[in-house]
């Protein structure tokens, strides 16, 4: 299985690239009042909104560092795009069943992305 690892602060995350559309630059970031936690705002990408959530925003109350290893991860959850703004998006490497990952946790979309974030897929 093929993992993207990244971090959201002092924690690092490693993450199958099944539910990964594509790995972009930060790019201009409007502001949402929606009340979810960690919820950054939205960004236009191709023509469609696409709503972008901070982990380490919702985990440490601060946002992402903004870095050149700063990256939005755009996934495919619940049928929808939501963009995950991650740190040190640098590596990409290969682990078979029951490899470590180097000090990584493991994450799936579900994991991470809070369910309040459906609401929001409509704007």
């Amino acid at each position: 299985m093929m993992i993207l690892g990244f971090c959201a602060g002092s924690q690092s995350y490693g993450i199958s690239i099944d539910p990964v559309s594509e790995v972009i630059p930060l790019l201009n970031i409007e502001s949402l009042d929606s009340g979810v936690v960690g919820l950054l705002g939205s960004f236009d990408f191709r023509g469609s909104r696409i709503p972008l959530f901070d982990l380490r925003l919702a985990q440490e109350g601060v946002t992402a560092d903004r870095a050149l290893s700063t990256r939005i991860i755009i996934l495919e959850y619940a049928g929808h795009r939501v963009g995950l703004l991650a740190e040190h998006v640098v590596e990409l490497f290969e682990v078979s069943d029951g490899d470590a990952l180097e000090g990584r946790t493991l994450v799936v979309p579900e994991d991470i992305i809070p369910e309040s974030l459906h609401d929001i897929f409509s704007v």
